[in-house]
């Protein structure tokens, strides 16, 4: 679900269509991806999950799939378990 979510922070940002990105997506100007692009990305990837993503760690983002999994690594443990839980 997270995946999807980024994908789409990546589409609107990007101003592409979901059939033209995914995790394979290389992060370079063959690509579509200038370096202004990937700033940008950081910063919506920054302010819509509530992260900090350093700089050291941007230049190792060769795919798309590295910036989803760097995300979902920096994203916080809920503080319950499902079985916690109460379905209505």
């Amino acid at each position: 679900m997270i995946n999807s979510k980024i994908i789409d922070l990546f589409c609107d940002v990007m101003s592409m269509d979901e059939d033209e990105i995914n995790r394979k997506t290389l992060l370079n100007k063959e690509s579509g991806f200038e370096p202004i692009d990937i700033a940008r990305l950081v910063i919506a990837a920054e302010e819509k999950f509530h992260i900090t993503i350093y700089d050291e760690h941007v230049g190792g983002f060769q795919t798309v799939g590295d910036m989803i999994d760097y995300i979902e690594d920096s994203l916080p443990e809920p503080d319950f378990s499902p079985e916690e839980l109460i379905y209505e």
